[in-house]
C-alpha cells in the first residue's frame, strides 16, 4: 500500500472503499481458482545473476546445482497437516486452490483414493463444457453502450515516471524484506542471514 501512495494516495483511499474481499484472495467471499505468478521466474532471475556472465556449460552446471539444493531442501521440509475433510493444509494451496496440493496427493495415495475426488468441481471436463456451451454475444458498438456518467467524469491518468539516461541496471532492486538477505552474519561470518537464523 505504501508503494501505491507513492503513485496517487486516492488508490488506498478507493481500495479501502471498494474492501478487501474484492481485490485481494485471503479475503476474498467467492473462490479464485490458479492464480498464475510470475514469481518464480523472478526468484530464479534474482539467483542466476552472477551466472549469467559465465561460459554457458558452466551456467548450467550451476543451474543444476541449485535446482539440486531446491530438491533437497524441499525433501527435508517440516511435515504439513492436512485434513482431507475440509479440503485444507497448512501450506494453504489445498484450501485456496481447491485442487490437492502435493502434500494433500500423498495422503490421498496412502489411502489409495483418487485425487479427482478431491477437485473443485469447475476444474472437471463436465464443468467446462457446460461454461462453454452456451453462446457469447460479441461486445456491440461503443456508442451504444450505457455508461454511468460518474464513470465517464473519472480520468484515470499513468503514474509519473522519469527514464533515467545510461545502461539499464542488470542487478535487481531487492525488496524491503528482501535486503537483509545481503547481510553478514556476526556468529559464523557467512553472508545470507543474520545471527538469529544462523545454524552455526
Amino acid at each position: 500500500m505504501e508503494e501505491l501512495d507513492k503513485y496517487d494516495p486516492k488508490i488506498r483511499e478507493y481500495l479501502n472503499e471498494v474492501g478487501f474481499k474484492k481485490w485481494t484472495t485471503v479475503h476474498s467471499a467467492s473462490n479464485r481458482y490458479s492464480t498464475m505468478t510470475s514469481n518464480i521466474a523472478e526468484s530464479l532471475n534474482a539467483t542466476n545473476i552472477a551466472a549469467r556472465e559465465l561460459p554457458i556449460s558452466t551456467m548450467l552446471e550451476f543451474l543444476r546445482s541449485l535446482l539440486t539444493i531446491y530438491t533437497l531442501s524441499k525433501k527435508t521440509k517440516t511435515p504439513f497437516s492436512v485434513d482431507l475433510e475440509k479440503g485444507t493444509c497448512c501450506c494453504r494451496r489445498f484450501q485456496t486452490d481447491k485442487i490437492p496440493c502435493a502434500h494433500a496427493i500423498s495422503v490421498i495415495r496412502k489411502y489409495k483414493n483418487d485425487p479427482l475426488l478431491y477437485c473443485s468441481k469447475y476444474y472437471m471436463k463436465k464443468t467446462y463444457i457446460n461454461t462453454y456451451g452456451s453462446t457469447v454475444y460479441p461486445m456491440t458498438n461503443k456508442s451504444t453502450w450505457n455508461t454511468p456518467q460518474e464513470v465517464n467524469d473519472v480520468i484515470v491518468l499513468p503514474p509519473e515516471s522519469r527514464t533515467k539516461s545510461g545502461r539499464p541496471k542488470k542487478k535487481r532492486i531487492l525488496a524491503g524484506h528482501k535486503k537483509w538477505s545481503k547481510n553478514k552474519c556476526t556468529v559464523c561470518k557467512k553472508m545470507g542471514h543474520n545471527k538469529k537464523t544462523c545454524r552455526g
